[in-house]
C-alpha cells in the first residue's frame, strides 16, 4: 500500500530552518507561538524514485527538532523563516525506545514510517544531501514559547537541544 501522511504534508523552504546556536525571535505577526517536538531525518545523498527497501540508505542521522507554529496562522504560512529548530544529530536509530523530555515532560517516540516517507517524497521531489524530512510530530508535546525562557530537549537525561527564545 502507498504511504499516505496521517496529517497534511507540509513542505518547508530552506529559510524555515533556524541556524544552529541562534535564538528564536518571536515574530510580531501572531499573538501566540508554540513548539512541537518531532524527529527529523537528514538526507545523506541525492535520490529520486527511491524504493522503500533502499530508503534508509539515504538517511544518515536523526535530529531532535522543534517545529514552531501559531494557531493563528493559516497552514500555508506554517513554514515561516526560522520555524524549524534542529538539535544534535544522532545515529538513525538512536531515538527508538529512548525517553525524550521536552521542558521536563517525558514521552517515548512513536514509530514513524520514515522508509515509506522517503520513498513517497522521492517520487515527487529530488531529495538532496542535507534535506530534512519530518514525518510526524509527537502528540501532546506542545510547549508555549515564553520570551527569555529557553526550551530544552533531553534524551535519557542528556541534553540534545537548547533553544533560546527572544
Amino acid at each position: 500500500p502507498d504511504f499516505s501522511p496521517a496529517a497534511p504534508l507540509t513542505i518547508l523552504p530552506d529559510t524555515a530552518q533556524l541556524l544552529p546556536g541562534h535564538p528564536f525571535f518571536v515574530p510580531d505577526f501572531a499573538p501566540d507561538f508554540f513548539a512541537r517536538f518531532a524527529p527529523a531525518y537528514r538526507v545523506s545523498k541525492l535520490g529520486k524514485n527511491i524504493a522503500e527497501r533502499f530508503a534508509m540508505r539515504y538517511i544518515d542521522a536523526v535530529l531532535p527538532s522543534l517545529r514552531i507554529s501559531s494557531p493563528d496562522l493559516p497552514s500555508a504560512l506554517s513554514g515561516f523563516d526560522c520555524s524549524l529548530a534542529l538539535g544534535t544529530p544522532l545515529p538513525v536509530d538512536d531515538l527508538a525506545d529512548r525517553i525524550i523530555s521536552l521542558q521536563g515532560n517525558a514521552f517515548s517516540l512513536p514509530q514513524f514510517a520514515i522508509s515509506q516517507a522517503v520513498s513517497f517524497l522521492s517520487r515527487y521531489f529530488l531529495l538532496r544531501t542535507g534535506d530534512i524530512i519530518v514525518p510526524g510530530y509527537v502528540d501532546n508535546s506542545d510547549t508555549h514559547l515564553v520570551i527569555d525562557t529557553p526550551i530544552e530537549v533531553t534524551v535519557d537525561g542528556a541534553r540534545v537541544m537548547r533553544l533560546k527564545i527572544k
